[in-house]
């Protein structure tokens, strides 16, 4: 255990009798150790005298925005670097741009932002951290009207294992360009980002009925999989402004089918009712609602856009993602059936969820840029299974399950390069299934750069 550190902000030397969720909020306990210091830093100067005491304690720094990441090891050798007092946010109407610090989280944005008439790109969950959302290249809401994450960034300001600050954007030159370049969907591992800058857009420019966005839902039992599947997969060319996501969970407790699985289909549209109902007809169709044992349309305020998804922290949660550009609805059907014999034989593991989510690619696509470090512009179909269970010995029947989901769900995939996201990446991920294998080269020559001494934590130097 590390010495009790002189700072002048809230540092804890965690207590080895109390439980380590009592002690640290994290979203998922797996990969998750005590510590063996857990800072709060007040400021940027606060970081720099954390850092040092990293340094000179041989410790590795973890910076935590929202305390989401469940591949990030946190161990006994950790700095817990916590940049929870980090959260303002400055809107610049002017400029169109946003400011948030390194522990602002989404639904803190999503609501400053809405009151003021804008929004930006965010994640489907307000408890995400958004500095590690973005510094992952994550997907989000808006993928279709505005592309990846990464092209909506204007600016970073970081600190550096050295002890620099800088304010880095498209301007920097030299190496300081070679970092921004970095950041921007390979950012993990290179300092402590303590704000980050990013384009907002009017609400008004979505045409939305007094700014609420419009879902369509359908709820099936477990018999018609198949045709929820046949409806998610007859999607084709999506409107930029559509979203379509099929579900499969075990109904919850308190409602008519608590604890029998379910299918739930909708999609998710920006713009008015009257459009919302043509460009997600497939959802409305006789044929359709016939087999769903429950139909709906909401209106719904754009502040409650990640409402749906549950702020939840503890037990073991791991995502696992394929990102594809296409999928069957055979495939989409036996990854069902897999997760149903998963989840049934396995009482502890029943919040384990699927989801498939398909959204238009034609601005990110067009988005592209040399050199850039981003393997998902062309996947418009995202897999993905989390895994959910309390008790340790279920983790390797939950591993097998999900290696399982990925190998059934890529196998109508055309492309035939399996491909994940950063973000939602596995300790034992290979790293070639994030990018290109010559992407790594410039990455681990940055990371060199910035941090030979290897004080922030990073994922480069595993099995490409």
């Amino acid at each position: 255990m590390a010495p009790n550190p002189p700072f002048p902000f809230p540092a804890v030397l965690p207590d080895p009798h109390i439980p380590i969720s009592e002690t640290l909020s994290r979203w998922s306990y797996s990969n998750v150790s005590k510590p063996a210091l857990h800072v709060v830093p007040e400021n940027e100067g606060h970081i720099l005298q954390a850092l040092e005491y990293a340094h000179s304690h041989h410790l590795t720094v973890v910076v935590a925005g929202g305390g989401n990441a469940a591949f990030v090891p946190i161990t006994k050798d950790t700095l817990y670097l916590s940049l929870e007092k980090f959260d303002g946010i400055e809107l610049d109407d002017d400029s169109q741009t946003v400011t948030f610090g390194g522990g602002v989280r989404a639904g803190s944005v999503l609501r400053e932002l809405a009151e003021r008439g804008f929004y930006t790109v965010l994640p489907s969950s307000n408890s995400v951290g958004m500095a590690g959302f973005v510094l992952g290249g994550g997907g989000h809401h808006f993928i279709g009207l505005h592309g990846l994450t990464v092209d909506n960034v204007e600016s970073f300001r970081i600190i550096t294992a050295d002890g620099r600050v800088l304010d880095l954007d498209r301007t920097a030159t030299g190496e300081e360009q070679s970092l921004f370049k970095v950041l921007n969907g390979a950012g993990l591992g290179f300092g402590a980002v303590v704000s980050i800058t990013m384009k907002v857009y009017p609400l008004s420019n979505l045409g939305m009925e007094n700014n609420h966005f419009v879902t369509r839902r359908l709820i099936f039992p477990d018999k018609e999989i198949g045709a929820a599947a046949q409806a998610l997969v007859s999607f084709q060319h999506l409107d930029p402004k559509l979203i379509v996501a099929l579900a499969c969970v075990n109904a919850p407790p308190g409602t008519p089918a608590s604890g029998t699985p379910i299918v739930v289909l909708e999609s998710t549209y920006f713009g008015s009712k009257k459009e919302a109902e043509k460009k997600a007809a497939v959802l409305f169709e006789k044929v359709r609602v016939e087999k769903a044992s429950m139909a709906m349309t909401l209106s719904e305020p754009f502040v409650k856009l990640n409402d749906a998804t549950p702020n939840t922290t503890g037990d073991y949660r791991d995502i696992n993602v394929a990102a594809l550009q296409e999928i069957s609805a055979s495939a989409i059907e036996e990854a069902f059936h897999l997760w149903q014999t998963f989840t049934s034989a396995n009482e502890d593991a029943n919040r384990t969820m699927l989801a498939f989510s398909r959204f238009d690619t034609s601005f990110s696509e067009k988005s592209r840029k040399p050199g850039e470090f981003i393997g998902t512009r062309d996947r418009g179909m995202a897999c993905i299974a989390m895994t959910c269970f309390s008790k340790p010995e279920v983790r390797d029947k939950a591993e097998d399950f999900a290696e399982a989901f990925k190998d059934v769900v890529r196998r109508s995939d055309a492309e035939g390069v399996h491909r994940t996201v950063l973000n939602n990446m596995r300790p034992h991920t290979r790293l070639g299934e994030v990018f290109e294998k010559e992407a790594f080269v410039e990455i681990r020559r940055v990371k060199r750069r910035w941090d030979e001494g290897g004080l922030f934590w990073c994922p480069w130097f595993r099995d490409i």
